[in-house]
């Protein structure tokens, strides 16, 4: 049945758009959590390895710029989430008839998955947000900043080397 194989094929989408979208807002919180740290202590926190931390902005910088470029390239008619629920789907999301229960299901699962999309995009859109506010932050206090990192890396070395005595 056609209408069976559709359903199943949703399915499938599914698991890899979560995952996705899970992780794509995993970061955005890792970046979130970053900045707020840097803010309050201007070093970036202490249980949030380095490598993960530069995961985590790395993705956003991905997610944030795929969503400028898209809303460019689409003269703001289009953002990340709307086009590629639109190109998972196949169809947009108002097409739906309320007296069929497959269609209304696949309509739900449709709103879900925007919604999916919608949060990672916004959160990857305030940590950029939020780093040039940690970053005003670090020069509105004097701090030495250190390349591109936004922090003062001795300090916050001699900080870690005396938390660790």
């Amino acid at each position: 049945n056609l209408q069976q194989k559709n359903n199943s094929i949703t399915k499938l989408i599914d698991v890899p758009t979560t995952l996705f979208t899970m992780m794509g807002t995993s970061s955005s919180i890792g970046a979130l959590w970053s900045e707020y740290t840097v803010f309050l202590t201007g070093c970036g926190p202490s249980s949030l390895p380095d490598s993960i931390e530069r995961g985590c902005y790395f993705g956003v910088l991905v997610l944030a710029g795929l969503s400028l470029i898209l809303r460019i390239v689409t003269f703001g008619d289009n953002d990340l989430s709307t086009f590629a629920c639109s190109i998972i789907f196949k169809a947009t999301t108002n097409n739906h008839d309320s007296k069929n229960a497959d269609a209304e299901e696949k309509y739900l699962n449709e709103e879900l998955t925007l919604l999916q999309w919608r949060i990672m995009e916004w959160s990857s859109l305030l940590a950029v947000l939020g780093a040039f506010v940690s970053l005003a932050v670090q020069i509105f206090r004097g701090e030495q900043l250190d390349g591109m990192s936004g922090i003062n890396v001795d300090m916050c070395r001699a900080l870690r080397d005396m938390d660790s005595l």
